[in-house]
């Protein structure tokens, strides 16, 4: 019995690539997702200085324009 099966295709393959392309995807965004959580868990501390530095500064700045318009002003 010889099978005239050339150029067909099985019909459970695509099915098999998408999952498996699937699979690759929720592995890379689950490793990019910890990776993040673990920089945030290490780094905390610094990150919330350097926020409060620069809103410090921020303030600063906003408070002295603030300062310098009411110096202009004759009453």
């Amino acid at each position: 019995m010889i099978s005239n099966e050339r150029g067909s295709l099985n019909i459970l393959l695509i099915p098999l690539i998408l999952t498996i392309l699937f699979f690759i995807g929720a592995a890379g965004f689950g490793v990019w997702a910890y990776m993040e959580r673990q920089d945030y868990k290490d780094n905390s501390d610094k990150k919330v200085t350097a926020a409060v530095k620069v809103a410090e500064e921020r303030t600063s700045s906003a408070k002295d324009n603030e300062f310098i318009e009411r110096e202009k002003e004759p009453l």
